[in-house]
């Protein structure tokens, strides 16, 4: 568990995306995966795995994140994560290409 290991808790804040096959995904935060919207389960207000709080991304390797592709669990799916990745946002992109 990362709980006791903050640092990779706010590492995993500016990692908001995956490269799976060449292609970005947004990664889906804490309370937000399919199990909880569909009300398969009622989230607490910490993951039990890596201890992040609601709306954070988990940590690498929680056993808890869904992947963002395929659904099941990131720790086990088989989908190929190249990399977890900052994903800039189209406002950011605008004003980095003003800049230039």
């Amino acid at each position: 568990m990362d709980r006791k290991h903050p640092s990779s808790i706010i590492e995993a804040q500016f990692l908001n995306g995956y490269k799976i096959e060449s292609k970005e995904f947004n990664r889906i935060p804490f309370g937000e995966e399919e199990i909880f919207i569909s009300g398969a389960l009622i989230p607490k207000d910490t993951c039990g795995d890596c201890g992040v709080k609601e709306g954070m991304y988990h940590t690498f390797r929680c056993d808890q994140e869904q992947c963002p592709k395929c659904g099941w669990q990131v720790l086990t799916c088989e989908c190929d994560i190249e990399e977890n990745i900052e994903i800039v946002e189209a406002t950011d992109l605008k004003e980095a290409s003003s800049e230039t």
